[in-house]
């Protein structure tokens, strides 16, 4: 699979050697005054006044302005699909939707900015509804941790189940198309994922990985189907694969030779699934959420001795 652009709001742990690289160079750009993009800081946005929002760019950025100052925000706490997935037109809409009645409240939370300039914020609505619980309530975005930012976390959580129980825009059976899981809806495939690799992840990756089990009485085939985690960028699409009743296929994050049991996502440089917790998604070839499963807790079980796949 060719690999996606890195998410620029992934903040999911570093390997231990990277994170002290990244801890010499923050005490270095502190006792100068630096940071790390280069260059002067750049101000940050005053608090505690209203916005006019200007455009809306996706289901979760927009622009915003006052006089003599515009600014693009990236909402905080959650995320949409992206421009070339199932949803992101609908999404981009509700946004446009939950702010036609006027200008937005700005909150940060712990960050100021992304790599990219970009504010990192909550946004209220001149009632004072948040507009990134509103999105989650629609199903049109899902509820995603961005640490440190996470005071919003544990509220967007259970809207999100909420949504999801409801069926409501993402969660939907069809809401990418009809159905084409059959017999490989929700109760069928068995998630586990085993995220926290022995020692440094990103030089162990094969021991990161997640696992799909049928247990159900047809077999599925997988061909065209994707795993994606909460974040913009990591997706792998199965290649031939048909699951017999019983049978599972583990996908590491490493590389290797794929079988008719073992795949091999092949990422470079970080890890996939975050150890503090994200959400396991497989989609089927519209889009359609067929199954999910969030950690923690841990769901590490371990699968029949010989699986039976076809591949």
């Amino acid at each position: 699979m060719a690999r996606s652009p890195a998410d620029p709001h992934d903040r999911r742990p570093l390997g231990r050697a990277a994170a002290a690289t990244w801890g010499i160079l923050l005490a270095v750009l502190a006792a100068c005054g630096g940071q790390a993009s280069g260059g002067a800081p750049r101000p940050s946005a005053p608090a505690d006044v209203t916005w006019d929002v200007r455009e809306v760019i996706d289901g979760d950025t927009l622009r915003v302005g006052r006089p003599g100052v515009e600014e693009t925000v990236r909402l905080v706490g959650i995320n949409a699909p992206e421009r070339d997935e199932c949803w992101a037109s609908e999404a981009t809409a509700a946004l446009i939707a939950i702010l036609a009645e006027g200008p937005v409240r700005l909150e940060r939370d712990v960050t100021d900015r992304d790599r990219y300039g970009r504010l990192l914020r909550y946004a209220r609505t001149p009632t004072g509804l948040d507009v990134g619980g509103l999105l989650i309530d629609d199903g049109a975005a899902i509820a995603r941790a961005y640490p440190p930012d996470t005071s919003h976390d544990a509220e967007y959580r259970e809207r999100q189940r909420v949504a999801r129980e409801a069926g409501l825009g993402v969660w939907a059976r069809d809401a990418c198309g009809p159905s084409v899981t059959g017999s490989a809806g929700p109760t069928s495939i068995r998630i586990e994922a085993h995220p926290d690799a022995a020692g440094d992840d990103t030089a162990n990756l094969n021991d990161e990985w997640v696992r799909f089990t049928n247990t159900g009485d047809a077999q599925v085939d997988l061909e065209g189907w994707t795993v994606r985690d909460e974040s913009s960028s990591h997706r792998y699409r199965f290649s031939r694969l048909v699951l017999a009743p019983g049978a599972w296929v583990t996908l590491r994050s490493g590389c290797g030779i794929d079988t008719a049991s073992e795949r091999f996502w092949c990422v470079r440089g970080s890890a996939v699934w975050n150890n503090g917790g994200d959400t396991v998604f497989l989609l089927d070839p519209l889009g359609n959420i067929a199954a999910q499963a969030g950690y923690p807790p841990p769901s590490i079980l371990p699968g029949p001795t010989r699986p039976t796949a076809t591949a």
